[in-house]
């Protein structure tokens, strides 16, 4: 589970900014609380801002910092990601701290990043009631040579400490991260640290999941009867999900020989195949390559069945599709989900109804962290103070964030029609509007 996220000099973050998942002094809905590795933790995150505050960063930021971990500094060049509005930050690094829970342990992992080349980099063990552990510590000598810091433990054979004076002098580069190392590096904490992270997900308002809900309707009956539950229970007007079916052949045509020879080929190695950017999959049926869709049915005025294709279906259907798989996930799973703009193209009603599922589910276990402008959700009877954020910039560019609670309202108080009236900030100011004259152009009006 997420606990801290702390970034600088990425974006419009140009000062160190945390964003965290900790209680704050709250007393209303004990059930949305974790108590993990000693500490306490909130289970949902909605973080409100202005358009251009600085929401959708924080989530960048996040996104970054996964991609960094899984795919390398190649994978985007950061330093055209500094702060920008200040010419002190282009000769600064840019930082990301997190602090998360794996396997009831509390972990710190850190970098420290400069023209492509990691500058520092570590990760901690840490217990409440000791001293930080250090698993290891990466820096730069004045020279630019690596030093690594290894805890005592792994030190205590030649064998080992002959390896980190290898990983120093030739193995590790400076623009690789020692946590990449963790298939070589018998460091159990190196493989836990980059397996959360791995399995942190962030949604974009762009992400579909479709291709991940007909896989798991495919393979799993129990979650075919979670999709239709829950599509049921919020009254859209569908009666059923299921698959269709398309052979491969007639699916792709005469056109696609080189895909569907590459399709089999990776067929013979997996059960099942994303098809390209189609909302689609591909599985083994009888020996024979069959094509899965979803299939949507509603009924007719004669109570007859109506099948639809998903490209039909309204926007917000397709919306609520791709966060089945996210509810799925958070209610059985112990995960982090971060959504930014959650709110796009489903009714504030249903995103309502949906968060209020969420939210009275005392056996969820995971978290979800998401980004709206959706101020109806800005309710106590909902959510927990410390469990809505505001993100907001200052007079010189700069974003920061903060949590309801730092600002301690009353269970009774009106807290949207106190954001709408810039109580807590991080609403845009928009001057009067009378004085606006957008029937002039280039000085001349007509």
């Amino acid at each position: 589970m997420l606990v801290r996220f702390v970034v600088n000099n990425f974006l419009s973050f140009g000062k160190e900014t945390e964003f965290n998942m900790l209680t704050g002094d709250v007393d209303i809905h004990p059930h949305h609380v974790y108590q993990k590795a000693g500490i306490e933790l909130v289970r949902t995150a909605a973080i409100y801002g202005a358009n251009g505050a600085g929401k959708s960063n924080l989530v960048s930021a996040i996104a970054v910092f996964r991609i960094i971990i899984k795919e390398g500094l190649e994978a985007t060049y950061i330093d055209n990601l500094k702060f920008k509005l200040h010419k002190k930050n282009a000769s600064q690094p840019i930082q990301f701290d997190i602090e998360f829970i794996q396997n009831n342990t509390l972990f710190a992992y850190g970098l420290s990043i400069y023209q492509q080349s990691v500058e520092e980099e570590y990760l901690y063990k840490i217990d409440q009631n000791k001293e930080d552990e250090l698993i290891f510590k990466r820096t730069l000598t004045k020279d630019k040579k690596i030093k690594l810091a290894i805890k005592d433990d792994f030190l205590q054979t030649p064998k080992n400490q002959l390896l980190i004076e290898l990983y120093e002098e030739k193995l590790l580069k400076n623009n690789e991260l020692f946590l990449s190392k963790y298939e070589e590096v018998e460091l159990e904490e190196l493989l836990l640290t980059y397996t959360w992270i791995d399995n942190l997900a962030i949604l974009s308002p762009h992400t579909t999941l479709k291709p991940i809900v007909i896989n798991s309707i495919y393979f799993s009956s129990d979650f075919k009867y979670f999709v239709n539950s829950l599509m049921q229970n919020y009254h859209v007007g569908i009666q059923e999900i299921t698959l269709k079916s398309t052979h491969l052949d007639e699916f792709l045509g005469e056109h696609s020989p080189k895909l569907k020879e590459e399709i089999i080929i990776r067929l013979n190695y997996n059960d099942s195949v994303r098809l390209g950017k189609e909302d689609a999959i591909v599985v083994t049926e009888n020996t024979q390559p069959s094509v899965k869709e979803l299939l949507i049915i509603h009924q007719n005025e004669q109570d007859e069945k109506v099948g639809f294709d998903i490209k039909e279906e309204s926007d917000g259907t397709q919306r609520l599709l791709d966060f089945i798989p996210i509810i799925n996930y958070i209610v059985n799973k112990n995960g982090t989900v971060i959504i930014d703009e959650m709110e796009r193209s489903l009714h504030p009603t249903l995103l309502r109804q949906l968060l209020t599922k969420l939210m009275e589910d005392k056996n969820m276990k995971g978290q979800l962290i998401f980004t709206t402008h959706e101020s109806n959700l800005l309710d106590l009877s909902l959510f927990r103070q410390d469990e809505i954020w505001f993100v907001e910039k200052d007079k010189n560019g700069y974003s920061d964030c903060y949590p309801l609670s730092d600002f301690k309202p009353d269970y009774g108080s009106d807290i949207e029609t106190g954001y709408l009236k810039g109580r807590f900030g991080a609403i845009p100011f928009l001057g009067d509007l009378k004085n606006l004259n957008w029937h002039q152009t280039n000085g001349t009006e007509k």
